[in-house]
């Protein structure tokens, strides 16, 4: 599997207040996502498995204007043989995204068995509570509930079914 995580982007508009990081990564993990997409790289290699870091930055909450698009515009689908959204749904994503609610729109986009947990890990907190948001958001359930056997580097799916979704 392919990790995609982008460094941010170092664009001097976004060297203000750290927007490098909180703005600019999300726009670089969506910009990664529409050259894999339009460039024509999932049309070629539909087998790759790519995981794209904190649930895709902005593309996956932005695909209706992507699929207006690609219905409108010929030039977009020079690379494509399908909707873009069925291109999202061929990645792997991680549920590092700091927001049961934007993780719930993730699963509800791609479905579990494309989110794959991680967490970064302060005494295993954030893991914990990012394992159990994951499980939850599978059963469509992201109240506080504690249950849910997910690891870390499985998706919420396998984790129900004991093995990698790889």
């Amino acid at each position: 599997m392919i990790y995609i995580h982008p460094g941010g982007n170092r664009d001097r508009r976004f060297k203000r207040f750290h927007l490098w990081n909180s703005v600019g990564q999300a726009f670089e993990e969506a910009m990664a996502i529409s050259s894999l997409m339009y460039d024509g790289v999932l049309e070629t290699f539909p087998r790759l498995k790519i995981c794209v870091s904190h649930g895709g930055g902005y593309m996956p909450y932005y695909m209706g204007r992507i699929d207006r698009n690609y219905a409108e515009k010929v030039n977009t689908r020079v690379n494509m043989s399908k909707p873009p959204i069925d291109y999202l749904r061929m990645l792997y994503f991680d549920s590092c995204v700091y927001e049961r609610a934007v993780l719930q729109h993730l699963v509800d986009k791609v479905g579990a068995e494309r989110v794959l947990l991680r967490g970064r890990s302060k005494a295993g907190r954030i893991r914990h509570r990012y394992r159990h948001a994951v499980a939850g958001a599978a059963r469509g359930n992201l109240g506080n509930e504690r249950g849910g056997a997910a690891r870390p580097g499985k998706s919420v799916a396998a984790s129900r079914r004991g093995r990698l979704a790889t």
